[in-house]
């Protein structure tokens, strides 16, 4: 760093007079710039600007007088860091041919040479003078460090910037004091870009670069070595349809750790964000690392077997309403998606077999259509009632689990098992004390209770659990309801 050079420049050249002027303009500024291009180079510049119109025609009539003064000056003043040179020493004048107005005055050169103190342990680091007149003026110091560094312990505390991908420190001294800098180098390194589906369970995350649309989280890693808090880590998200997301943060803490970054794909909507995408962390403004993963329309998903085989055509509208109301609105929740890895491992124990049997009898198909007819109109049913609570979707599902269990009771089970319960009640005295309807109550709200529980601790298998019990106890429960209201 360079001393304040046009205030030894003033002392040496302005009478004390003028100086005494100078505490009445509180204005003038002082700043300082060195921009370090490498550990060996830095850009210097010193920009000063008079704002007392006294001083600032004395030294018009100085320039003129002699148009190497200050050069030659400068050239003697100067605080070069041992063993470096200074070159391009440049001055330029803002002002010069208009008496009576502020002058700005700017100084550039180059400087080469050892720049850096480097210690036995590899590391490098600065330190000089933040140097103010004893005059009321402004100083400001700015220091940009090499490219792909950033600094710590710096002392005293400066302003962090990142500026065009590099770290600037800035301090502001106070008139008439002088300080000791110090700041360290170090530099960053960010490798093990990894990316993670985040599961329904919060504390484990599935390491994988193919995603699903309905996957609700990218979420991607890295670990840092060497950090400090001047660091800045940035995330590129590029993705089909033009689709950008970025963010950005400052490093918590110097040091090792790691750092993530969430792309939310439910933001997007699902047809949107299918196909390839591509990730990229950028490190105080450089690209470091860079990797791809990609989003599939959906996993490949079971088909609707008994249904298909009924009406022959997987593109049949009855096929793909009942393939929608699974995909979109049941696999889109927590709740939804567990309650089908149930369903799903009871349906296909059967389903194959059952369906190759219907697809060989063609009345038996007319006699299925018939059956599945009323299952199609609840679930309509159970569809217009989901689209009241899309806002809360794991409500939802659960209110569509409600209305399709029931109507599904009342249409499919009502005969059969009020028949059941009126073999039953000829053995009253024996199953009096079961007291089932109670005990179907009890079990019905147990299930409510562990749903609730399952959402708050996202437990796959409590959640399973639960709402396979919701089920299963909704449908002879609103049964049982109707029996004892209509005394049948």
């Amino acid at each position: 760093m360079i001393l304040l050079v046009f205030v030894m420049l003033i002392a040496q050249s302005i009478p004390a007079s003028s100086m005494n002027g100078m505490n009445q303009t509180p204005k003038k500024s002082y700043i300082f710039r060195t921009d370090y291009q490498t550990l060996n180079s830095s850009l210097e510049s010193i920009e000063v600007t008079l704002y007392d119109r006294g001083l600032a025609d004395r030294f018009r009539n100085m320039i003129k007088e002699d148009p190497e003064l200050i050069k030659n000056v400068l050239m003697k003043i100067i605080d070069v860091k041992k063993g470096a040179t200074i070159s391009e020493l440049k001055i330029t004048y803002i002002g010069l041919d208009s008496p009576g107005e502020p002058l700005k005055v700017i100084v550039t050169f180059k400087q080469e040479g050892p720049l850096f103190r480097e210690t036995v342990d590899g590391i490098y680091y600065a330190d000089g003078r933040l140097m103010n007149p004893t005059v009321e003026v402004k100083v400001e110091y700015y220091v940009t460090l090499p490219p792909g560094y950033s600094a710590k312990h710096v002392t005293p505390k400066a302003d962090l910037t990142i500026e065009d991908g590099r770290t600037c420190l800035k301090w502001e001294v106070k008139s008439g004091k002088t300080e000791q800098y110090y700041f360290e180098l170090t530099k960053i390194k960010v490798r093990n870009l990894k990316l993670y589906r985040k599961t329904h369970d919060t504390i484990n995350f599935e390491e994988t670069k193919t995603f699903t649309v309905h996957d609700e989280y990218v979420v991607t890693s890295v670990e840092v070595l060497d950090g400090t808090k001047t660091d800045e880590l940035r995330w590129v998200f590029t993705g089909p349809n033009n689709i950008t997301y970025e963010d950005s943060y400052m490093l918590r803490k110097e040091g090792n750790d790691f750092y993530r970054c969430t792309l939310i794909l439910k933001n997007y909507c699902q047809h949107c964000i299918v196909g390839s995408w591509t990730v990229t962390v950028y490190v105080n403004g450089k690209e470091v690392l860079t990797d791809h993963f990609k989003v599939e329309e959906q996993p490949k998903s079971w088909s609707c077997i008994i249904a298909t085989a009924t009406y022959q055509s997987e593109l049949e509208d009855e096929v793909q309403f009942l393939r929608g109301f699974r995909d979109n609105i049941v696999l889109s929740t927590f709740a939804g998606s567990l309650f089908m890895h149930v369903f799903n491992a009871w349906y296909y124990s059967f389903s194959p077999a059952v369906a190759g049997f219907i697809a060989q009898q063609p009345i038996l198909k007319a006699v299925m259509k018939i059956i599945l007819y009323p299952l199609i109109g609840i679930l309509h049913l159970s569809s217009s009632t989901y689209s009241v609570f899309s806002l809360y979707p794991e409500l939802g599902v659960v209110i569509v689990g409600l209305v399709a269990s029931s109507l599904i009771g009342i249409v499919y089970f009502s005969i059969p098992l009020m028949a059941l319960w009126k073999v039953m009640k000829k053995y009253r005295r024996k199953f009096s004390k079961l007291h089932l309807f109670k005990i179907m109550v009890a079990l019905w709200m147990a299930s409510v209770v562990t749903i609730i529980v399952g959402e708050a601790t996202h437990s796959s298998f409590i959640m399973m659990s639960s709402t396979a019990l919701f089920v299963l106890s909704t449908i002879p429960l609103v049964v049982a309801f109707l029996y004892r209201v209509f005394r049948f």
